[in-house]
């Protein structure tokens, strides 16, 4: 965890340890006992949550670990070993599986990457989702104007 970076962050959007502690459901102990005892194992789902919350991209808060990535990373990260994959902008648990990732991708590109990782009954349910979206002008490029 780049602890500056995000101290940085929440100076700049005047986000407090309080307000930290609040949005993340963890007591403002635990938010100081991050920023004095800067642990190398900070929780990832907790980094995942910020990531999240404020809409900064996971990678600039391991930004200190992800500029020093060359090939495949590993990111000890209490007792479990994170991955970070520079070319994919990923970060991936001990068995191969996707946490994360940084890449930005267009909004066709990621309906195509969710749709991939649907079955049929998914794609199914999806396709009545868009049906119902695009007849409502509310969501459709007509109800814009």
């Amino acid at each position: 965890m780049d602890y500056e970076f995000l101290k940085r962050y929440m100076k700049e959007k005047r986000i407090t340890r309080a307000q930290l502690a609040k949005d993340l459901g963890v007591s403002i102990y635990t938010i100081n006992n991050w920023f004095g005892r800067k642990p190398k194992n900070f929780p990832f789902d907790m980094a995942l949550k910020i990531s999240m919350l404020y809409q900064i991209p996971i990678e600039k808060l391991y930004s200190n670990v992800v500029e020093k990535a060359v090939g495949i990373y590993d990111v000890r990260n209490g007792s479990h070993a994170l991955r970070y994959t520079p070319e994919t902008h990923s970060f991936y648990d001990e068995q191969g599986n996707l946490l994360a990732t940084t890449a930005v991708l267009s909004s066709e590109q990621l309906l195509v990457e969710r749709w991939s990782q649907l079955n049929m009954d998914g794609q199914n349910l999806a396709l009545e989702y868009l049906d119902m979206l695009t007849r409502n002008p509310k969501y459709t490029e007509e109800g814009d104007l």
